[in-house]
């Protein structure tokens, strides 16, 4: 199962009993029935006995309960107990995954209703069986009959489960703005009424929003957030399903050891309760785990089993994802016929939900239901027009008065109203004065930044440099402001045999070195150019003031110093980015050495990308403080070498507004990188702004591409 699939239930049980067992005892609801009078107080605190295991997941001593107050009701025909029952044994089977079973009990239940109160209960309970076996337009009708009648009821309670059952549809769908209106709309109305559990629930289900929308961050705060209320008040079944989404962020990050302890942990608490459907959410999960661990055994006989729970269920969307990930580990053992009939299997499943799920049935239903409300608004018009008619003649000598006392009013405040206006006009000339030397403030600023553009110019790498150094290159360089925060740059210098031995006073010069940078400095725009200057004259001091000829000395030797400088104060500025080391004879590239603090260089060779290794720490305060590494490239004739800051891959863009990424990046190097390089430079350039749209840069961008 795909961490971006994580399923969350809604688990908003309305009961009539009015019971709570905080304020009564299993053995005192006992001894109340034995001594009770009357059918009416059996029957209600037998149901209050199935309402308490239905909470304790003893669900099968909930069922017995509940069919012995179902006798006695029918005998004594209170149909009101009777809809409480149907409700309570639905509910008992649902939990237990009994889903087709469950919805019998809840339609059987609906004979017997006669309060608005009732058929709400059962409409949402209904909902949530046709949710689980992913009918959603059946499933979303429900939903908004149920909160109609909790509408008209003004029962808040109810209001808050519809609305967040409405929000599940949605988010099935990934239509994510409205699964977000519908959650956080029920979540204020659990804060109001304040209901914990429906507060985790609606944490749960924000999270997964952000969760599928990339925005780790956020999804991890809101999971956090439902899991620890959950624990607080002892929510098992929502503490497993918050628990097995944390466990996905995890697993997104690589982090399989912690991954695995959230999914172990899911599992064995939806197993206490048994709540099999919640199962299948951590089996899955583990099964991608595995998958993604390379141990397709483990993986395979995961996802066979939780296969073979959905097919006894009928849970269609989990045998969806079961087949896709079974296909992913046969393949991976060297299984490829069985593999094949996986993939069949999920593409035949996914076609039928797409058509069972249609989107524009869904929309039917909120348009009916839109239509149903206006036409209530019309009723409610109507007869507000006829109670104006009856009394409009009372009102008309009325009007009168008040028209003649307005004039009065009007002619008294226009005095007013005329020198109040030559105050604001004179106000406005003082406010068109004021316009006009924040104007020319404004331009004095923008005349400095540009002509701070064109010193940031001269210092960067100019194109004639690069040319005597690099006969086929490109730069592809996008500052997101006038000024840039990434540069590149470059020097030459000479490295001697006889440099640094004892004795000699002359060098002789065997090869001559060039290096080229490119780096993100901390901020853009103006900070961001004052920081690349200060960078840029760190790394010129090593190489040309102070002869460290090593990468990786370099880089240790510009940290320094940016501690030293800008770092007293407790500022962590700095750069991330790539120096290399040409080394020549003659025209011939020798040798080629780099150091990389953070951004990784990317080699392309015989069709094949290399990400190359790097330093995870900046050039500058930092949590690590080793010496940074010094790496050899080895290289053929013909490979291409690019450098790149992470401007590109963090820009937003593309249809669903989402981060481009680097393995999108390095896709579009690999498939362009054989072309001349003018010619990628120009591709580049194209695929930033498409990409971009309209959307605003985020970040400076920088590549530079070289065929060695």
């Amino acid at each position: 199962m795909k961490p971006g699939k994580i399923f969350h239930l809604c688990f908003f049980f309305v009961f009539l009993s009015g019971y709570s067992q905080n304020n009564h005892t299993v053995d005192s609801i006992k001894k109340i029935i034995s001594e009770a009078k009357t059918d009416s107080a059996r029957i209600k605190n037998l149901r209050n006995l199935a309402y308490y295991y239905n909470m304790t997941s003893g669900f099968d001593t909930a069922i017995s309960y509940a069919n012995t107050a179902l006798k006695i009701a029918g005998k004594a025909g209170d149909s009101s107990g009777i809809v409480g029952i149907y409700s309570s044994l639905g509910v008992s089977n649902w939990n237990m995954s009994r889903y087709n079973e469950a919805l019998k009990l809840y339609l059987k239940g609906l004979k017997y209703c006669r309060t608005p109160s009732d058929y709400s209960v059962l409409y949402n309970n209904i909902g949530l069986v046709y949710w689980d076996k992913g009918e959603l337009s059946t499933a979303l009708n429900y939903f908004l009959l149920s909160y109609e009648l909790d509408e008209q009821l003004n029962n808040l309670d109810g209001m808050s489960s519809s609305l967040l059952n409405i929000g599940l549809i949605y988010d099935d769908l990934k239509d994510w703005k409205n699964a977000l209106k519908y959650y956080f709309k029920s979540f204020s109305i659990c804060k109001k009424i304040k209901d914990e559990k429906g507060m985790a629930l609606c944490y749960n289900n924000i999270g997964k929003v952000y969760g599928s929308n990339n925005d780790t961050y956020k999804a991890m705060d809101y999971y956090v957030k439902s899991y620890n209320i959950s624990k607080r008040i002892e929510d098992k079944r929502n503490m497993a399903m918050a628990g097995n989404n944390i466990g996905t962020l995890y697993l997104d990050k690589g982090n399989f050891e912690e991954a695995w302890k959230y999914f172990d942990q899911s599992f064995n608490l939806y197993k206490t309760i048994g709540d099999v459907s919640g199962m299948l959410l951590p089996m899955g999960n583990l099964g991608d785990l595995y998958n993604r661990k390379q141990d397709y055994a483990k993986a395979e006989a995961m996802l066979k089993e939780q296969l073979r729970i959905c097919i006894e269920n009928e849970f269609l969307d989990d045998q969806v994802l079961a087949y896709k990930g079974l296909s992913i580990a046969q393949a991976g053992q060297g299984k490829y016929k069985e593999a094949y009939e996986s993939s069949t299997k999920y593409n035949q499943l996914n076609d039928s939900l797409s058509k069972l799920n249609n989107v524009s049935s869904l929309n039917d239903i909120q348009k009916n239901y839109e239509l149903k409300q206006k036409e209530k608004e019309n009723n409610i018009k109507r007869d507000a027009d006829k109670a104006i008619a009856s009394s409009e003649k009372r009102r008309q000598n009325f009007v009168i008065v008040a028209v003649i006392v307005i004039l009065l009013v009007v002619i008294v405040f226009s005095f007013f109203l005329f020198k109040r206006f030559k105050i604001t006009k004179q106000q406005k000339e003082i406010i068109e004065k004021q316009k006009e030397i924040v104007e020319d403030q404004r331009k004095e600023v923008l005349d400095s930044i540009r002509y701070a553009k064109r010193i940031q110019n001269t210092i960067i790498a100019s194109d004639e440099f690069l040319d005597q150094h690099l006969p086929e290159h490109f730069v592809f360089f996008k500052p997101k402001d006038i000024v840039s925060g990434d540069f590149y740059w470059a020097t030459e210098t000479e490295r001697s045999s006889l440099q640094g031995q004892p004795g000699y006073k002359l060098s002789t010069i065997d090869h001559k070195l060039f290096y080229l940078a490119v780096c993100d400095s901390t901020g853009h725009g103006v900070p961001g150019a004052f920081m690349s200057l200060l960078n840029i004259g760190f790394l010129s001091e090593a190489i040309n003031e102070k002869k460290i000829t090593e990468t990786n000395q370099i880089l240790d030797y510009a940290r320094k110093r940016l501690i030293g400088s800008v770092s007293k104060d407790g500022q962590k500025d700095g750069f991330d980015g790539i120096l290399v080391c040409f080394e020549k004879e003659g025209t011939t590239n020798k040798k080629i050495t780099y150091s990389a603090a953070y951004n990784s260089p990317v080699l392309i060779s015989e069709g094949k990308i290399i990400e190359l290794g790097v330093d995870k720490m900046p050039v500058g305060q930092g949590e690590r403080t080793e010496p940074f590494t010094l790496h050899n490239i080895e290289f053929k004739k013909g490979d291409v070498l690019y450098l790149y800051t992470d401007g590109f891959a963090d820009q937003f863009g593309g249809e669903k507004g989402k981060k481009f990424k680097y393995k999108q990046l390095n896709e579009l190097l690999l498939a362009n990188y054989a072309k001349p390089c003018s010619e990628q430079k120009e591709i580049f350039s194209s695929a930033f702004d498409t990409w971009k749209g309209t959307l605003e840069q985020v970040d400076d961008v920088c590549i530079i591409g070289i065929r060695l």
